[in-house]
């Protein structure tokens, strides 16, 4: 009897083991892989996030951008294997302000806002393959980097 109890106990630990490694934990994957080029001159926005997704279906972030700054944001998957796409709305009227489509899905883009606005970011990551998305093994993270700084004299910031 007590060699059946370890054996079951040995099973539920492995399991366990097996289960934690499948599912995919995205906490804090922007801040490892959505790296900027080194600028010491951008601070990290706190709105910056991660999410697990499935390709193919966008997912959308309200985000408050303030004014008298620039801010850099940058979208990233692991090893950059699946192009985000992005569309940047102003929520108030929602107007397009920018759509990466143009620009063959580019990973990042920066801008300046004069007044403080929301934002309603659309994201989504594109794949041609035939995998089956919905399975929690087969989604994948995307990050989102948002850098600012505060904007200098006539939109530009002096040299250090």
């Amino acid at each position: 009897m007590p060699r059946y109890k370890t054996a079951i106990f040995l099973f539920l630990i492995l399991s366990s083991f097996v289960f934690s490694a499948m599912s995919q934990n995205c906490n804090g994957f922007h801040a490892e892989y959505c790296k900027p080029y080194d600028d010491k001159t951008y601070n990290e926005y706190g709105k910056s996030r991660s999410a697990l997704m499935i390709v193919n279906i966008p997912s959308y972030a309200r985000i408050v951008f303030y004014g008298g700054k620039d801010y850099k944001l940058i979208f990233c998957t692991k090893d950059n294997k699946y192009p985000v796409h992005y569309i940047i709305k102003n929520i108030e009227n929602n107007e397009v302000l920018y759509d990466n489509i143009i620009d063959d899905y580019i990973e990042s883009v920066g801008f300046t806002v004069d007044k403080t606005q929301s934002f309603l970011i659309e994201m989504t990551v594109i794949s041609d393959e035939k995998t089956d998305f919905e399975n929690i093994e087969h989604r994948l993270c995307l990050g989102l980097q948002i850098l600012w700084r505060k904007v200098g004299d006539l939109g530009f910031e002096k040299q250090p």
